[in-house]
Formats: structure tokens, C-alpha cells, sequence
């Protein structure tokens, strides 16, 4: 059974997360091995943080650039951010395509 250790960090505005992690897990990353350093090469430490106004137009440009079929690459270009956040953040909160607001009484409609 491995231990578990527990780091907390504060940020602005007062919220908090957690990272967890087992104690195997990290020998693992900080190992000296090279093949354990080349699995873990690309593994990216995740946090849940509100995304900031200078990562949303960061994400806006990039998407202008690179289209919306690079979400790797665009995933790239910031640190504790996975494709999957990117494309999530893009296409639920950014996208200017997005029509917000209640639906028209034309689309409510044909829903029934």
C-alpha cells in the first residue's frame, strides 16, 4: 500500500486546490531511470483553475491560427492545460458561433 501525500496551493482570489498523489507515482516521475523519464515526459500536472482573460484570448488566437482539428498542439502553448480543456473551453464558452440564451419560439417549436 503506498502512501499518499497531499500538497495545497492558494491562489488569487481566494480559491484552493489539491493535488494528490501516491508516493510511487512520484519516484516514478523524479525517477533516474530513462525509459520511466521518457514515458513520463509528456505527462502534464493538471489543476482545476478558472481560466484567465489572457489564457481565453491566447485560446482565441491560437484557435484563429491552427483551426479547431489542433487541439494538441494548441494544448501545447500552456502549461497545466489538456487538449480536451482547450477544446472544452473553446467550444462551451468562446466560440462566437455559440447562440446563448433562451431558445426562439421557432426552435422550441420544433423540438416538440
Amino acid at each position: 500500500m503506498s502512501r499518499v501525500n497531499l500538497i495545497l496551493t492558494v491562489l488569487q482570489h481566494g480559491f484552493v486546490f489539491c493535488i494528490y498523489f501516491s508516493s510511487d507515482e512520484d519516484e516514478e516521475l523524479h525517477s533516474t531511470d530513462p525509459e520511466s523519464k521518457e514515458k513520463n515526459k509528456d505527462k502534464k500536472v493538471l489543476c482545476k483553475v478558472k481560466w484567465s482573460r489572457d489564457e481565453d484570448e491566447k485560446l482565441k488566437k491560437l484557435v484563429e491560427q491552427h483551426g479547431t482539428d489542433s487541439w494538441k498542439l494548441i494544448a501545447n502553448f500552456f502549461s497545466g492545460r489538456t487538449d480536451g480543456q482547450c477544446q472544452h473551453r473553446w467550444q462551451k464558452v468562446l466560440n462566437p458561433e455559440l447562440v446563448k440564451g433562451p431558445w426562439t419560439k421557432e426552435e422550441d417549436q420544433k423540438v416538440r
